[in-house]
Formats: structure tokens, sequence, C-alpha cells
């Protein structure tokens, strides 16, 4: 993670872009960062499989978040209130056998509270700005073959309604 710091007055870009912090967040590339609506956490995920619930006015990790994610971060997404993150795998080549799931984990803690099984494979989510319903969009692999001998897929949008205790 590197923090930049901007200078807009001044005149070239390599004065406006002053590098702050730079320290390594994950073993892998990052693949999916979030901001919180209050801007007091973000999130972010790598392609190793592990994802960080960070404290946005300190820059640093406070704890792992969406653990049971078994491949790289594909997205991750707050709810509208910042109490819970949403976060689902980049599957690469999916298979009928890969999971289908959208790992919900609580902010507070970085601990899944539920693990949402889908019938299909999630790839971008976003939360409703005012309630507890989450939107994705993905990938579904089709069992019959095309033309070309290969699996055709589809690609459902899906709204959640989540009742949280």
């Amino acid at each position: 993670v590197e923090v930049i710091r901007v200078d807009a007055a001044q005149e070239t870009e390599s004065d406006r872009l002053k590098s702050v912090h730079n320290f390594v967040a994950h073993t892998a590339n990052c693949t999916a960062i979030a901001m919180d609506r209050s801007g007091s956490h973000f999130a972010t995920g790598a392609y190793d499989g592990s994802s960080c619930l960070w404290d946005a006015n300190e820059i640093v990790c406070l704890r792992p978040a969406c653990s049971s994610l078994e491949e790289g971060v594909g997205c991750l997404s707050f709810s509208h209130d910042g109490q819970i993150l949403a976060g689902v795998a980049d599957v690469e080549r999916p298979s009928a056998s890969s999971r289908k799931l959208i790992d919900l984990c609580q902010v507070s803690t970085g601990e899944t509270i539920m693990k949402l099984e889908t019938r299909s494979f999630a790839r971008k989510l976003a939360w409703h700005p005012t309630q507890m319903l989450l939107a994705f969009g993905g990938e579904k692999i089709v069992q019959e073959q095309d033309r070309y001998d290969r699996n055709r897929s589809e690609v459902p949008v899906t709204i959640v309604t989540l009742q949280v205790k």
C-alpha cells in the first residue's frame, strides 16, 4: 500500500505526487479495494486470497477479513452502515465444482458472519445506499454445450435482502 500526498499547487507531476508511506499489505497483487461511506475504514483484497480491514486515518491494517474466500479476492463492498463487508473470490476459470459464495464479515471483528451460497459466480457486488440489500452480478456455467463444444455461460443479476442480528 502506498500513501501519496497530492499537491496541486506544484508545477510538475513529479513534484505534485509525494509518497508519504509505502508498505507491504499482501503477498500478491491487490485486486480489490473498497472504502466505507464514513471514510473511516477501507478494505483491500489480493490475488493471494487475503483481505484486510484498514483504519483510513492511521493507515494501519486492523485485522484480516473475509477469510473464507479460497481464491484471489475479486470484489469487496461495505454495507450502507459500514458494519458488514462483503467479498467474493475471483475464480479465473469457473467450473461446476467451484464454490459459489459471498463472504459476509463483521467489520468490528473481521469474523465471517455468513457464507452466502449463490447459484452463480458473483463477480461484482453493490449494496443499496440505505438498506440491507446486496446486489451482485456474475456468471453461471450452464452444462449444455454450445455449437463449438464449449460450456455456455449466463450472466444473472441477483438482489438479496439480508436480515442480520
